[in-house]
C-alpha cells in the first residue's frame, strides 16, 4: 500500500474532468480556465515541495471564484487544496489555513446567495466539515507512517545487535569450553612423546587420561550446540 507521499495523487483529477465533459461550464471560458488552473497547482504542490504554501492559496482562490460565479456545489473542489493543507510539516500551519478556508468559502458562498440571486441551499454544509477533517486526517496518516517507519528500523537494528552478542557469545563459549583443554591436550600429548620412550606404563595412564578429556570435551561441545539450537518457551513467546 502506497504512503500519502508516495500515493499518485494526480489521479484525483480524473474525476472533475469527467465532471467538466458532462457538466461543462457552457460558453463561459474563464470556468475551464479555472479548473485548469486548481489541477496545475494541485500536481505541482504534491508532487513540489518548494511553493507549496502558494499553490494551496491559489487553489483556494480558484474554488471561490468557482463558487461565486457558478454554484455553491462548487466548493467540493476544496477536496484537492484540502488534501495539499495535510502535507504541511505542522498542525499550527493547518489550522492557519484550513481556518482560512472556512470563512472565505462560507463568504464565497454567502455572496453567490445574496448577489447572484442564488437559492439558499444548505446541501454544502457536510462538504465544508469533510474538507475540515481531511487535512487533519493526512497530517496523522503521515506521522502515523513515521512512526512505523522509525519502529521497522529500530527492530532491524536490535536484530543487528543480537546477532552480533550472539556471536561473541558463541565465541566466548568455544574459547572457554575448548581453548583450556586443547591447551592441556597438547601439553598431555607433549609429556606421552617424552614417557612412551622411558615410561611406557606411565604414558598408557596418560594417553588414557587424554582420551578421558577428549571425551569430556566432546560432550561439552555437544551439549553446546545443543543449548544453541534449542528455543526456550518463553523466547518462543517472545
Amino acid at each position: 500500500m502506497p504512503t500519502i507521499a508516495k500515493f499518485p495523487w494526480s489521479r484525483l483529477l480524473i474525476i472533475p474532468s469527467f465532471y467538466m465533459l458532462l457538466l461543462p461550464f457552457g460558453d463561459k471560458w474563464y470556468g475551464y480556465f479555472l479548473f485548469l488552473l486548481l489541477a496545475f497547482t494541485f500536481w505541482r504542490s504534491t508532487s513540489h515541495i518548494k511553493h507549496r504554501e502558494l499553490g494551496i492559496v491559489v487553489q483556494h482562490m480558484c474554488v471561490m471564484v468557482l463558487i461565486v460565479l457558478f454554484n455553491p456545489w462548487n466548493i467540493w473542489f476544496g477536496l484537492y487544496p484540502a488534501i495539499v493543507t495535510g502535507f504541511l510539516p505542522s498542525f499550527t500551519r493547518i489550522t492557519v489555513y484550513t481556518g482560512s478556508m472556512v470563512a472565505f468559502y462560507i463568504a464565497s458562498v454567502w455572496y453567490h446567495v445574496e448577489f447572484e440571486f442564488g437559492t439558499q441551499d444548505l446541501s454544502w454544509i457536510p462538504i465544508l466539515i469533510l474538507l475540515i477533517g481531511l487535512p487533519y486526517f493526512l497530517r496523522n496518516q503521515k506521522i502515523s507512517n513515521q512512526m512505523k517507519s522509525e519502529l521497522l528500523g529500530a527492530n532491524e537494528e536490535i536484530a543487528r545487535l543480537i546477532k552480533i552478542e550472539e556471536r561473541e557469545r558463541i565465541a566466548r563459549d568455544l574459547h572457554d569450553t575448548l581453548g583450556h583443554t586443547l591447551s592441556l591436550l597438547t601439553l598431555k600429548g607433549e609429556l606421552v612423546e617424552q614417557l612412551i620412550r622411558r615410561n611406557p606404563d606411565e604414558a598408557i595412564q596418560e594417553v588414557r587420561e587424554l582420551q578421558h578429556i577428549s571425551r569430556n570435551t566432546l560432550m561439552q561441545v555437544r551439549k553446546l550446540v545443543s543449548d544453541m539450537q534449542s528455543v526456550r518457551l518463553s523466547e518462543e513467546v517472545v
